[in-house]
C-alpha cells in the first residue's frame, strides 16, 4: 500500500497517489466520483436561496446503505435552488465528492496570534 505507516497507526498518503494508487471509498460505499442512483430524505429543509441541502441517504444503486449517511447535496450554480422541505424524498443521479473543510488547529492558533500571517489556502489541482 502506498504511504507511510506512522507509529500511531495513521497512514500518510501523498496527494499525488490519490488518483493513481489509492481509491478513496465514500460514505455511499463507492469510490469518490462514481456516478450512481441514490434515494435520500431531506433532513433539514433548505433555506431560501440555499445551494446546500443536508440529506439522509438511504440507498445507492438500489442497495440499502447499512448505516444511512448524512451528506449535503450541492445544487449546481447553473440552476435555481429547488425548495425542499424536511422529510421530502428524492431520487437522484450523481456522485459523491470529497474535500477538506474547516481550518486546521495549527492555523487557528496562528490566526489567534496574528491573523494576517495566513492569507492563502492551497488546493491541489491537476497539471
Amino acid at each position: 500500500m502506498p504511504g507511510h505507516l506512522r507509529a500511531d497507526g495513521v497512514v500518510n498518503i501523498p496527494v499525488a497517489d490519490i488518483e493513481s494508487k489509492v481509491k478513496i471509498i465514500g460514505r455511499l460505499g463507492k469510490p469518490l466520483g462514481t456516478v450512481c442512483k441514490v434515494t435520500c430524505e431531506v433532513v433539514i429543509g433548505a433555506k431560501p436561496g440555499s445551494k446546500i441541502i443536508p440529506c439522509k441517504f438511504l440507498t445507492a444503486d438500489g442497495k440499502p446503505l447499512g448505516k444511512s449517511a448524512i451528506i449535503a447535496i450541492s445544487v449546481p450554480a447553473s440552476i435555481d435552488p429547488p425548495t425542499f422541505k424536511t422529510g421530502d424524498k428524492l431520487a437522484l443521479l450523481g456522485y459523491e465528492t470529497g474535500s477538506c473543510v474547516g481550518t486546521p488547529a495549527a492555523a487557528r492558533e496562528i490566526e489567534k496570534a496574528e491573523a494576517s500571517k495566513l492569507q492563502w489556502k492551497f488546493q491541489p489541482c491537476s497539471t
